[in-house]
């Protein structure tokens, strides 16, 4: 059962055992506490798309362009 603290101001603290995490708590824990490279390579790439209205966070100088000459 998940612990709440005697905090009653502002956001309820609600602490959860992993084992009581749902999948996207499991990918957030383990971001958070730096025990799984890969997903945090995916929350970043998220984050940006996130920022950044669903467009990748760089783009290669020309890629447009070449795309373009591509689709003729």
């Amino acid at each position: 059962m998940a612990k709440q603290s005697q905090f009653k101001a502002g956001r309820k603290d609600v602490d959860l055992l992993e084992e009581e995490m749902n999948p996207e708590e499991k990918a957030v824990f383990a971001v958070l506490d730096g025990s799984d490279d890969e997903a945090n390579d995916e929350v970043d790439d998220d984050f940006l798309a996130m920022l950044n209205d669903g467009q990748p966070g760089l783009e290669l100088v020309g890629a447009k362009e070449k795309a373009a000459e591509q689709a003729r």
